[in-house]
């Protein structure tokens, strides 16, 4: 998959926090056998207040193209401290409204809380904990990337697998995701890896010769073009083309040649 074809990554803002992301880093590379998309996006979490600081569970849909069938890597929530700021504790107590007079405090200057200090150990957990998080985000891309690489062949594979296999991951993805824009559009990818000639999905269904494949293919466009309902076409989108097109036969080449007239028809 190009890094076009994942997802956007998105942080839910936990309570009593302000969010900073920087802008996604991405990027597509091929290796001749196989295309690898990367996304990576960092948060800056600044808590508003001490207390507890739940930073929400993180989660990434993905096609395993191993075991044929939609996952899902789950990053667990995380629990944080924070507490007040160095100054908030050494501030003197609030003025007292009656008439016992209040002894003045020499050189004492009025406290500040900013959250996080810079001079307090609540600083140093608080970003130790980003970091564990950012880190854990990282290491969920690289672990996909690893079982990737991986899972695929060792050796060079047939030009025609390795274009079909993003393409195909695409289709079960939208499939699985219920889109069904890009199922189609993934779809005809897929086909014109296989058969160069196709252009769109009508001419896709002229050339199946299994007749559920056929079927759902019409529902497909029955769904796009004509209203019909979407309800359950993904599934079985999916669970039709499991194993691949099943192709009627090409006609072979060579009739063309002998349709040709002799040059000259008089001779013998």
């Amino acid at each position: 998959l190009g890094f076009e074809q994942l997802p956007e990554l998105e942080l839910e803002k936990p309570a009593g926090t302000e969010i900073y992301p920087d802008k996604p880093d991405t990027r597509t590379r091929d290796d001749g056998s196989w295309i690898y998309g990367e996304r990576t996006r960092k948060f800056a979490i600044v808590p508003t207040r001490p207390g507890k600081l739940v930073l929400p569970e993180m989660s990434v849909v993905w096609w395993n193209t191993a075991k044929d069938q939609i996952e899902r890597t789950v990053l667990p929530a995380h629990e944080i401290d924070v507490q007040p700021a160095a100054a908030s504790a050494n501030a003197p107590p609030p003025a007292d409204t009656g008439s016992t007079p209040v002894p003045a405090i020499e050189s004492a200057a009025p406290a500040t809380i900013i959250y996080p200090s810079a001079d307090s150990g609540t600083a140093t957990r608080f970003w130790r904990g980003v970091s564990v998080v950012l880190a854990a985000a990282w290491l969920i891309t690289l672990v996909l990337w690893l079982r990737a690489r991986r899972d695929g062949p060792r050796a060079g594979p047939v030009q025609a697998v390795s274009k079909q296999a993003p393409a195909r991951s695409t289709f079960m993805r939208a499939c699985a995701m219920g889109d069904l824009v890009g199922a189609e559009r993934a779809l005809v990818s897929w086909a014109k890896s296989e058969r160069p000639g196709v252009r769109n999905i009508g001419e896709l269904i002229a050339q199946l010769a299994d007749e559920g494949q056929r079927d759902a293919l019409e529902e497909l466009l029955r769904m796009r073009y004509a209203g019909a309902s979407s309800e359950g076409l993904g599934a079985r989108l999916s669970r039709s083309l499991r194993s691949g097109f099943a192709w009627e036969k090409a006609e072979p080449v060579e009739a063309q040649s002998e349709a040709l007239p002799p040059l000259y028809p008089d001779r013998r």
